[in-house]
């Protein structure tokens, strides 16, 4: 890619207009800059990156994009870069995916779909038997927007009922 940018061999043309174009995929450096904010905001908590720790059915790898345990609590994030388009509604492979995560970390009764923020969508949240999942959309140029997730990371040591 920086031999076809250096050489110059990356002009697009179409009639008058010249255009220049980079393809590449957000979804790595949205979850690594997710990855950071939390470790930065979070430094007393052991955050994992692309964790490997639990397989389904024993067969399928489990590789959450964040992993987050602090207080023996565990909370699953996953950094989604795109749109969820008309109605703002998170996907169901999405929901699946997350739910399939909080029921193999243990301790995890809480988990995060990360979205970058766009115009008219509001954080959600999801509940049902205990487990509660979260959709949270931020700016990238503004961290402070990813305050929720600190506010529920924060609650304190998890407590057990006998």
């Amino acid at each position: 890619m920086c031999a076809v940018v250096l050489d110059g061999s990356h002009s697009l043309y179409s009639g008058d207009h010249v255009s220049i174009s980079l393809l590449f995929d957000m979804d790595v450096p949205f979850e690594r800059w997710v990855t950071h904010w939390v470790r930065r905001n979070c430094p007393e908590a052991s955050v994992s990156a692309q964790d490997r720790g639990e397989r389904l059915f024993g067969e399928f790898d489990l590789r959450p994009d964040i992993v987050v345990r602090d207080g023996g609590r565990t909370y699953v994030l996953d950094a989604k870069w795109k749109v969820l388009g008309e109605g703002g509604r998170v996907s169901r492979g999405d929901a699946y995916q997350m739910f399939a995560y909080m029921s193999k970390y243990e301790g995890c009764s809480e988990a995060f779909l990360v979205y970058p923020r766009t115009e008219g969508e509001r954080d959600a949240e999801y509940s049902e038997g205990g487990k509660a999942l979260h959709a949270v959309f931020v700016d990238h140029f503004d961290g402070g927007s990813i305050a929720p997730i600190r506010n529920v990371t924060h609650r304190g040591p998890a407590t057990r009922t006998p």
